[in-house]
């Protein structure tokens, strides 16, 4: 069986300044637009697997080197501090790694009719199946994207939310 992924794509600008953020958030909630979508498909390929065992390996390295540099000295903390910036450099690409992957990879689970779901509410998420008509936009939605958070769950035969969680790649 397949992983199952969830991108959740940013409709925000995620990279800009906190006022411009919390500025456009507060614009869409006025208009009624979401800041985000929630989608779920299956990974066909692998990819965001891949992905995201990237991201955690990157993660553990990280974190080992932000311990080992408090208790550092001399060289060897120089050292560290060149590995953890270079360690954070990584974790930007996987971030810009992921939007593009996850719209490719919803954009190949739309074009193989595989099922896609889509979050309903807020607040208990639950997942319905994406109806015919829903696909184009959700996926325009994804490939406009300013950011996505990708979340990998454990196979099952439905897009539910019963899965348990494997990894995510939000660093």
């Amino acid at each position: 069986m397949l992983n199952i992924a969830q991108a959740e794509f940013f409709h925000v600008n995620v990279r800009g300044t906190l006022g411009g953020l919390l500025n456009e958030c507060r614009e869409r909630v006025d208009d009624g637009s979401p800041i985000k979508t929630h989608v779920r498909f299956f990974d066909d390929t692998g990819a965001i697997t891949r992905l995201v065992e990237k991201a955690r390996k990157i993660k553990v390295k990280r974190r080992a080197a932000d311990r080992a540099f408090s208790k550092a000295q001399g060289w060897y903390r120089k050292w560290l501090d060149y590995k953890i910036s270079r360690l954070a450099g990584r974790s930007l690409a996987i971030g810009e790694e992921a939007l593009a992957l996850a719209a490719k990879q919803l954009q190949l689970a739309a074009d193989l009719k595989r099922p896609i779901a889509f979050e309903t509410t807020r607040r208990t998420p639950t997942y319905r199946p994406v109806r015919a008509d829903e696909v184009h936009e959700l996926v325009e939605a994804a490939k406009k994207a300013s950011g996505v958070w990708l979340w990998l769950y454990a196979p099952a035969p439905k897009l539910d939310d019963r899965s348990p969680l494997i990894g995510t790649s939000a660093i």
